[in-house]
């Protein structure tokens, strides 16, 4: 058990403050639980400071070490439903992946970190072939080859994002040239947006959908991306489309995709009852 718990510790050590102590009570703890085996075998050490605390204390602080590493006693994240900090923790673990899987996994956050915290139009398109194209599906925006991408992502995508955007991730799925993340995307929509709702001003309201992204990898680099959200959704929360006639849905597909335990069914409900 204690192996269990130190790996867990070490995997969130640096993630949020708080780790160093959770380090500390995790040393503690798993000292005073050798101490206790070496007193079951009939080997513990002469002095009885380590003995002081029971086994129930201990894995107490087993597991108030854990707890502190991911950051749970520093208060609840409310933008952060269970199920999505589930998937965090199983992305920032990297478990099980292949050298080659670990290569792509790391390429694509360089190229998301370039757009997204650098806003370095020239270190993203160092990530990609010179032949690579991207396509937002629903909206046909993206474009194809470097000075079309240049122009892109230059003047119509990361000047062209919110700063409070958000990106939550829920899964990864890497194969051996193709990356596919799920993920909530949130922003406020503070101003035009041509990536994704080119032609529509700044409506000031807030805003969380699901996006799939489809990354196919090319030596070593990334060929295409292949971008997927549900745009009725965002038009609801915009109030651009009035859903009360339609089979759709606003905010609240992406609280389902975070929280499998919400209800369903509820739009064939409503057409029922109509």
């Amino acid at each position: 058990m204690a192996e269990r718990w130190q790996n867990v510790v070490l995997r969130h050590e640096h993630a949020r403050p708080g780790g160093e102590r959770a380090k500390l009570l995790y040393n503690d703890a798993v000292i005073v639980l050798i101490e206790r085996r070496r007193l079951k075998a009939g080997t513990a050490g002469t002095g009885a400071a380590p003995l002081a605390l029971s086994l129930s204390t201990t894995v107490f602080l087993l597991k108030l070490a854990c707890f502190l590493s991911i950051g749970l006693l520093a208060g609840p994240n409310p933008g952060l439903p269970s199920e999505a900090v589930i998937m965090n923790e199983n992305r920032q673990a990297n478990a099980g992946l292949t050298p080659e899987q670990q290569f792509l996994n790391d390429l694509w956050e360089e190229h998301l970190r370039d757009e997204f915290t650098t806003h370095d139009t020239d270190a993203t398109l160092d990530t990609m072939v010179p032949d690579a194209y991207v396509n937002h599906i629903p909206v046909l925006t993206g474009g194809v080859g470097r000075e079309q991408l240049r122009q892109f992502y230059s003047r119509h995508f990361i000047p062209k994002m919110p700063p409070d955007t958000e990106i939550v991730p829920i899964s990864r799925t890497i194969g051996r040239n193709r990356l596919v993340d799920e993920m909530i995307f949130r922003f406020t929509h503070t101003l035009e947006m041509d990536w994704m709702l080119p032609g529509v001003p700044p409506t000031g309201k807030p805003v969380e959908c699901g996006l799939v992204v489809i990354v196919h990898f090319c030596e070593g680099k990334l060929s295409s991306e292949h971008i997927y959200w549900d745009q009725a959704s965002v038009l609801v929360q915009l109030g651009l489309l009035d859903p009360r006639n339609l089979p759709v849905a606003g905010a609240e597909s992406a609280k389902k995709l975070a929280d499998a335990n919400l209800p369903s069914n509820h739009l064939i409900e409503r057409a029922k009852a109509s």
